[in-house]
């Protein structure tokens, strides 16, 4: 009984590739905004890994620009519900958090409510915690994105890794 309860995903979601969704080949598949590039916000990390090898930390000072890392583009069907899935800790009382972005067919972003585009993480948390978010592909969106954003102006310490989505 204990492993029925274990995997509450319906039998008929099918999980999205994408490229090192565990950052186990460093940050290939993964683009970081020039901002964050320049003051090297997020990087891979050993310390950073909630299984495997290798995570994602991301660090910056009071103050700072705010980091952007964010993944490759999947494809979506519009009108389909989709589950994302990762695992985050903050070791700091830095505000941090993942963002969608929906894309057309020619890579315009197709918007979206708030409440549907990002979810923080706890602050000052220090144990991984499992993060998710349910969405349905708003019409118009070809394809998705998510990005690992700590806030600008804020201070932020908080590990990333383990992402995962699912298509139901």
């Amino acid at each position: 009984m204990v492993l029925a309860g274990a995997f509450c995903l319906p039998a008929w979601a099918d999980e999205l590739p994408f490229v090192n969704p565990g950052f186990e080949q460093n940050a290939e598949g993964w683009k970081a905004s020039k901002e964050d590039t320049a003051n090297n916000l997020s990087s891979v990390q050993a310390e950073a890994a909630h299984s495997g090898q290798f995570g994602l930390r991301v660090e910056q000072g009071d103050g700072g620009p705010g980091s952007w890392m964010e993944s490759s583009r999947l494809e979506v069907t519009p009108g389909k519900s989709y589950h994302l899935s990762f695992w985050a800790r903050s070791l700091n009382q830095g505000g941090a958090g993942v963002w969608l972005m929906f894309k057309d067919a020619e890579g315009k972003k197709v918007e979206v409510p708030a409440e549907m585009a990002a979810r923080q993480i706890t602050q000052g948390v220090n144990a991984w915690t499992e993060y998710t978010m349910d969405f349905v592909a708003p019409q118009g969106a070809e394809f998705v994105t998510f990005a690992v954003h700590c806030y600008s102006q804020r201070p932020c310490l908080a590990d990333f890794d383990d992402f995962s989505l699912v298509a139901n």
